[in-house]
């Protein structure tokens, strides 16, 4: 406001970028659905916010973080998580002005992927074998697999 002192240092406005939103959560670890923090890291993830109206809107991210620090005790354990998605804009259709579908503060629910990725085929590589006597050396070579 016009007239009012500030301290030096003291913040005097905050400034929000939603085009890109951190949504976060807890993952339990104990249970039919609980999981580690190293299953988690990495994994797909759908998340669907809830927004005024009963307004739903869905995207799709990656668990960009997944604490090794477990909080709470007994069956209540848990570590944080959180994904970083792209936020996408509606135009609303009473003013007619463009609105962020994802408001800070909304409440979501995210579903993790935990389909196990594909393990890698195994690779057949050769290496050279030493001469077998009354056999010239460097054209035979033996299976190593890694």
């Amino acid at each position: 406001r016009p007239g009012v002192w500030v301290t030096v240092g003291e913040p005097i406005m905050h400034i929000v970028g939603l085009d890109k939103v951190r949504v976060k959560g807890f993952v339990l670890m104990s249970g039919d659905e609980g999981a580690s923090h190293d299953e988690v890291l990495g994994k797909d993830v759908t998340i669907t916010v809830f927004g005024a109206g009963e307004r739903k809107h869905t995207v799709k991210g990656k668990i960009g973080f997944a604490s090794q620090v477990i909080e709470g005790v007994g069956s209540s354990r848990q570590f944080r998580i959180w994904a970083d998605v792209q936020n996408e804009k509606s135009v609303d259709p009473v003013t007619g002005q463009e609105v962020w579908k994802i408001q800070p503060g909304s409440m979501a629910t995210m579903t993790i992927d935990m389909t196990p990725r594909p393990v890698a085929s195994r690779v057949q590589t050769y290496r050279p074998v030493s001469a077998v006597k009354g056999e010239a050396s460097g054209g035979k070579r033996a299976p190593v697999e890694r």
